[in-house]
């Protein structure tokens, strides 16, 4: 729990006290963190690379059947242009469908597929 949250409920009963006296005594109680989570960040050249990812987003109802309901998200990664289609489907199929329409529709360029893509535990290309 931050300590925003700890003061505004301390608040509710009674406490007078201010933030910086919330926080010190929290660090007091919990220590100094120790350690943080690293991370890179890379910037890639113009139409060098792309990331592609599915999501998942509930069902849908088509009389009395219930259908999966997948987005798959394309983004390339210097310009962060996004590009996303719906679908009822995570196979290859449906993958190659998408980024063609992508493709056609000018909103994904094909020298990004040539090259480096990333993607995230992503069965359904392999």
């Amino acid at each position: 729990m931050k300590a925003p949250v700890v003061l505004q409920r301390l608040q509710d009963n009674g406490f007078e006290g201010k933030i910086t006296i919330v926080r010190d005594y929290l660090i007091k109680v919990r220590g100094q963190k120790k350690y943080r989570h690293a991370f890179i960040r890379f910037e890639s050249p113009p139409g060098k690379q792309m990331q592609i990812d599915w999501g998942h987003f509930g069902s849908l109802r088509y009389e009395v059947t219930m259908r999966k309901l997948y987005a798959l998200a394309v983004i390339e990664c210097y310009s962060r242009m996004l590009y996303v289609e719906f679908t009822h489907s995570q196979k290859q199929e449906a993958l190659h469908h998408i980024i063609c329409r992508g493709i056609e529709r000018g909103k994904i360029f094909k020298d990004d597929i040539d090259r480096n893509n990333f993607v995230d535990r992503f069965a359904s290309i392999f």
